[in-house]
């Protein structure tokens, strides 16, 4: 079993990791952030922080992944990211 804790905002998560989002990022991803781990559609996602920060998306496919890769591609994470898949949306 693993736990995970936290609930990193866009912003805090960019400043943990030495990172930016444009306002059209932001705004974005404001839209789809959920503020607990339940994610309801495919879009959206959550950021814990405890004990590792990790981004869990309901989809791969999710604009969040081509979002978080323009922010590392700007401005390097200064760490190692996990992104984790949430299982119920996975397996549609």
């Amino acid at each position: 079993m693993f736990l995970k804790f936290g609930n990193l905002s866009p912003e805090k998560f960019a400043e943990r990791v030495g990172s930016a989002f444009t306002d059209e990022e932001l705004a974005y991803l404001h839209s789809v952030w959920s503020q607990n781990a339940a994610l309801v559609g495919l879009d959206d996602f959550h950021i814990f922080d405890d004990p590792s920060i990790t981004v869990h998306i309901g989809s791969v496919a999710s604009r969040v992944v081509d979002v978080f890769v323009a922010a590392d591609t700007r401005l390097p994470f200064n760490r190692e990211i996990q992104f984790s898949l949430d299982a119920e949306w996975s397996k549609k």
